[in-house]
């Protein structure tokens, strides 16, 4: 259901600032803000709606459920390079009438959580345009495309007459712009910093005119796509405060944030977003955060203090968030930033580091400052593969400065990244070990109280993004790119150009299965580690010592003998690795023998009933599910697992 102070009628408004679901955060969104102080400060008149919290406020179930089905991270993307995430799904959901019913079939159960969430956006087109707007403006993110497009569409067929730009990265490549406007419901695409570029271009969609000759822009002309020269860069310096007036929607005010039931936002209730910077000092191999942004920039220190103490007079709120890709490019000026801080007196809930040039005096001071969590890109614990990505960091300093980020108090949150090119199986178990011994560290050093504010983001599979070196040099990294035809119905063949641009897979030396269940492994390590906190939710595992194990399709576990050592076991190899007892639990444990049958076999061959069982058991319950050694195990020790389906 809608909030019932939006039933009441609204003020005309010139632009609607839009953010459409889902991008997960919870908070103020820092990009509606800052277009709506350039835009107020030309005169337009503006409103906001923040419909990612709208979702999660009114319909949580709903929010959950199209994040399951579409986001960044889904495994129907895995081989393909990120554009457009599932660019299929996108075009049936908003022309189904052009594909039959066997098309819909592979996609019903997704297809009907996206009709649903077009019914919740339809209900605020009518909201929006009932305050007779003349632009709509979207930030658009690649998590959100998909119901921006809807909501776009929506407004359209309202009023025709209403100019719709996105911008974001989103929409920051040419491909992604171009299969955009093949839809016809988005007029322009903004390309770079939006603060640079929209009070122009909310003028010319104000005058009825196709933005075709603003600079960084693109717009289809004479149904021919036209990108246009993107604006120099901005000096961050001349940014004014964000306006947060008007968020999450018309009518409302910040303080209304606390309502939404989005776990985060709970934790650390209303955080208002700034930024510092823009860009990386880096250029991982990986990552196309140079490319979008060209270059790493700083503001002047007294200025981002100067907007946080405005900002928390204006709002009443001491607690905010930096939404800068990296907040210590800079150890001069991040320590600088914390000494003129600190007698504000307000709390940082969380910003991302660099876990590197971070020692410990350093580090008190970030505490001191009024930071609550310091996020860290390791992404790999092997440092064959940190050298690889150019990272320029290092597994012992990581560890370190973990520990000494934990020790002043900090929470410390973690990514660790499987499936990177060149990744072979002890790259892999370096990161497992890592995980393993760095919370056995912290517990054993630190104390249960320091491992709760370890948090490991775990699993997440390497990706090809456009424009970064693994896409523009894939010989570099072994990875080739493959262009794929996608199969269009007849009446939308006017994508067929577009979707060719978005349409490319790739591949490296480990297959797509292999990167699937690593990605398993890890994410079942990091839940199961006592005592681990993952994404704020602290949560005690045992490890399950049961002695049955319920038939499985999981195909590998990660186990842990009596000396705790970890292992990973695998079906993908010999027998010859298992001890001639162990290979004969095997072999009858695949010809279908239950446990109880293997154990009087066992009896019999032995002529007693005390047989000690430790193999017995441990292969009894984890060969079944078709799993052999990949390490050293000398069959000896007995195993437990960490994850017991």
């Amino acid at each position: 259901m809608l909030d019932t102070t939006l039933g009441r009628p609204l003020a005309r408004t010139d632009v609607a600032l839009i953010l459409c679901p889902t991008f997960t955060l919870g908070t103020p969104p820092l990009a509606l803000a800052s277009l709506q102080t350039v835009l107020r400060g030309a005169g337009f008149k503006t409103s906001t709606y923040d419909l990612d919290f709208a979702l999660m406020r009114y319909d949580a179930a709903m929010f959950r459920a199209f994040y399951a089905v579409y986001n960044i991270g889904h495994r129907d993307d895995v081989q393909h390079v990120q554009f457009v995430v599932r660019p299929q799904l996108t075009l049936m959901s908003l022309f189904p009438e052009h594909y039959t019913d066997a098309d819909k079939e592979t996609l019903r159960g997704d297809l009907e959580i996206v009709a649903r969430l077009e019914e919740f956006l339809s209900k605020w087109a009518a909201v929006i345009a009932r305050c007779t707007i003349r632009v709509a403006m979207f930030s658009v993110y690649a998590s959100n495309l998909l119901p921006s497009l809807l909501l776009a569409r929506a407004l359209k067929r309202i009023d025709p007459t209403i100019g719709i730009a996105f911008g974001g990265p989103g929409v920051g490549l040419a491909q992604t712009q171009h299969f955009v406007l093949r839809f016809q419901c988005v007029d322009c695409c903004a390309t770079g910093e939006g603060e640079a570029i929209a009070s122009v271009l909310a003028r010319v969609l104000m005058s009825g005119e196709l933005p075709k000759d603003v600079p960084g822009v693109s717009c289809l002309v004479n149904n021919v796509f036209q990108r246009n020269a993107p604006l120099p860069l901005l000096n961050l310096d001349e940014l004014r405060t964000p306006d947060f007036d008007g968020l999450p929607l018309p009518g409302h005010h910040v303080t209304h944030y606390r309502s939404n039931p989005n776990l985060t936002s709970r934790w650390y209730g209303v955080a208002l977003p700034v930024a510092s910077t823009r860009g990386c000092v880096k250029r991982c191999t990986f990552c196309a955060e140079q490319s979008y942004w060209q270059r790493y920039r700083l503001r002047k220190v007294d200025a981002v203090v100067a907007e946080i103490a405005e900002l928390s007079e204006t709002w009443g709120v001491r607690l905010f968030q930096f939404c800068d890709s990296l907040l210590n490019g800079s150890p001069r000026w991040i320590e600088e930033f914390c000494e003129k801080v600190a007698p504000l007196n307000v709390q940082f809930a969380w910003a991302y580091f660099r876990p590197t040039k971070l020692p410990r005096h350093l580090l008190e001071k970030i505490a001191k400052a009024g930071f609550r969590i310091l996020y860290f890109g390791m992404e790999t614990a092997s440092q064959a593969l940190i050298d690889r990505t150019e990272k320029g960091t290092d597994v012992a300093e990581i560890r370190q400065v973990i520990l000494d980020t934990l020790a002043v108090g900090l929470h410390a949150d973690i990514t660790v990244l499987c499936g990177f090119p060149g990744e072979t199986q002890e790259h892999f178990m370096e990161s497992v070990r890592f995980c393993h011994q760095l919370t056995q560290q912290v517990q054993d050093e630190l104390g249960h109280e320091a491992l709760s504010r370890l948090s490991i983001d775990a699993g997440s599979i390497i990706r090809v993004e456009p424009y970064a070196r693994m896409f523009t040099s894939p010989s570099e990294f072994g990875i080739t790119l493959q262009p794929f035809k996608p199969r269009l119905p007849s009446g939308l063949s006017h994508f067929a150009d577009a979707l060719a641009d978005i349409s490319i897979r790739w591949t490296s030396d480990l297959p797509v299965q292999e990167k699937s269940l690593r990605s398993e492994l890890l994410q079942q390590f990091v839940y199961r580690a006592p005592g681990v906190n993952f994404r704020e939710e602290v949560e005690d595992f045992a490890l399950n010592d049961a002695t049955i194990l319920k038939p499985t399709d999981r195909s590998a576990r990660i186990l842990r003998d009596d000396r705790n050592r970890y292992y990973l076991v695998s079906k993908d190899r010999v027998r010859a690795e298992l001890s001639d007892t162990a290979a004969l639990i095997w072999e009858l444990s695949a010809s279908g023998l239950s446990i109880g049958e293997i154990r009087r076999r066992f009896e019999s061959a032995n002529g007693h009933s005390d047989t000690p069982i430790p193999l017995e058991r441990m292969y009894s319950q984890y060969l079944t599910a078709g799993l052999v050694y990949v390490e050293d195990f000398d069959g000896n020790s007995e195993l437990e697992t960490i994850t017991v389906s």
